[in-house]
């Protein structure tokens, strides 16, 4: 979810139509089924990323901004990475400038996408990526590269951003990307959406892992939104079939 689902609708808005879902509602595994799922469909998506044109390569960062969101499930393997990765000090919740400017969201991929589906009005974000970098960024190299959430990893683009000033992302890939954000989200449905920032200093703290574990509805001021179930998926009709292979990997990684 995050500031790439208002380039999604792009396509999507006009001419989706809706994929009816029969997905696992989630809220019946626990945090450890739910990080087994997560990387499951990094998996998938990694295979399906081998698999398409790209110039996106490291030492690319120009869409590695400040505005970077996730999911808390998501959240929660990076933390599990981090703490694997002690002596290395790759991120000190107490040195984030909170006053930094950064994209917060309003509304998750599954609001969005029920609003999109109903044909109501989609509130309007501007994500600015002159906020900065990410802050995990060391010399435009993500240091936790192998885990980063779907915001991330749905980021591609057939041309170089730096030349071009913007992603060039062919229609097929977008579609992609938008189940993807929506089927993540539907995981972790009961848990919480966010900048990636303010979902790492939630949950670095154990007290809030817990809470998360417990089901806990509350965020105490927290700059985070909830996520829900995907009940339908949108595709536009010309890119179902094509797509039926890879939602149904999908579907498998979730049940």
């Amino acid at each position: 979810m995050g500031p790439l689902f208002f380039f999604f609708l792009q396509f999507t808005r006009l001419s989706a139509v809706v994929f009816l879902v029969k997905l696992i509602y989630a809220d019946c595994m626990n945090r450890h089924q739910k990080i087994a799922a997560l990387k499951k469909l990094y998996q998938i998506h990694d295979t399906f990323a081998a698999e398409t044109d790209g110039a996106c390569e490291k030492g690319c960062a120009d869409c590695c901004t400040v505005n970077v969101t996730a999911t808390s499930v998501e959240g929660l393997l990076v933390i599990q990475y981090l703490s694997e990765k002690k002596g290395e000090k790759i991120f000190d919740p107490g040195s984030f400038d909170f006053e930094k400017k950064r994209f917060q969201p309003k509304i998750t991929s599954n609001q969005m996408a029920a609003l999109c589906e109903a044909g109501r009005e989609i509130p309007e974000e501007e994500p600015d990526p002159s906020w900065g970098k990410c802050p995990l960024l060391k010399d435009d190299l993500c240091p936790v590269y192998p885990v980063r959430p779907f915001a991330c990893r749905n980021m591609s683009s057939t041309e170089k951003c730096r030349e071009n000033g913007h992603a060039v992302m062919d229609p097929f890939s977008v579609t992609v990307s938008l189940v993807f954000l929506q089927c993540v989200e539907h995981l972790d449905a009961g848990g919480f959406s966010g900048n990636l920032m303010d979902i790492l200093v939630f949950m670095e703290k154990n007290e809030n892992r817990q809470k998360y574990d417990a089901g806990d509805a509350r965020l105490e001021g927290a700059a985070l939104i909830r996520n829900m179930p995907a009940k339908k998926i949108l595709v536009p009709p010309e890119r179902r079939e094509r797509i039926k292979p890879l939602f149904d990997e999908i579907t498998s990684a979730l049940s």
